[in-house]
């Protein structure tokens, strides 16, 4: 039990080690990331970014929490707090899945999501001046792409003045991947103090 924690955790720091290595979308101003991270489902937005919502009308204040709904192109992230909710000309619906409704077991940092569709809309944290940074996690406590219904893959959705990109990142292959690589130059490097070729 012991050992199967201690795997847990290195998966979980290699995931964040990986997922930190992952380059910010240059075409996006808010970037969200979701990895599987020792067992379950963390979404979070990378590197603060910033939304405009020029072009957007202001509809209502509300009350947000984090969910996901992949069939239906719909996430958000953050802790449970009052968001503004803000439509726009219709935003192309991007399914990330095949998933229904789920809600976060918790989130943390600023409520910010979006839902496609004819009548699309994006939350953000009440009050929010556009340009400000967005720093917002979802975490779905045992649960997987695939028992949540998610693809993996890169998704985008296109606003008057500006995108938000959504990866679904499978990281323990690539956790398994950078593992293998430090255990081969561990091997490397003990081959070559033993002096062999």
């Amino acid at each position: 039990m012991v050992q199967s924690a201690m795997w847990s955790t290195a998966i979980t720091v290699v995931g964040l080690i990986l997922l930190c290595a992952i380059p910010p979308d240059s075409r996006a101003a808010v970037v969200v990331v979701a990895v599987e991270s020792g067992g379950d489902i963390v979404l979070t937005t990378q590197a603060g970014g910033s939304l405009n919502l020029t072009g957007m009308s202001f509809d209502q204040a509300m009350v947000g929490s984090a969910r996901i709904e992949p069939a239906g192109g719909f996430f958000m992230v953050g802790n449970l707090e009052s968001a503004d909710q803000y439509s726009s000309p219709p935003i192309s619906s991007v399914p990330f899945g095949s998933g229904p409704l789920a809600f976060a077991t918790f989130g943390t940092g600023d409520i910010f999501g979006i839902a496609g569709g004819a009548t699309g809309s994006i939350f953000v944290p009440s009050g929010y001046i556009p340009g400000a940074p967005l720093n917002g996690t979802a975490t779905y406590v045992g649960e997987t792409f695939a028992s949540r219904g998610l693809t993996p893959g890169t998704y985008v959705w296109s606003l008057p003045s500006d995108t938000i990109t959504l990866r679904v990142v499978p990281i323990p292959a690539a956790a398994w991947l950078f593992v293998s690589a430090i255990g081969w130059l561990g091997w490397a490097r003990r081959k070559k103090d033993l002096g062999r070729p």
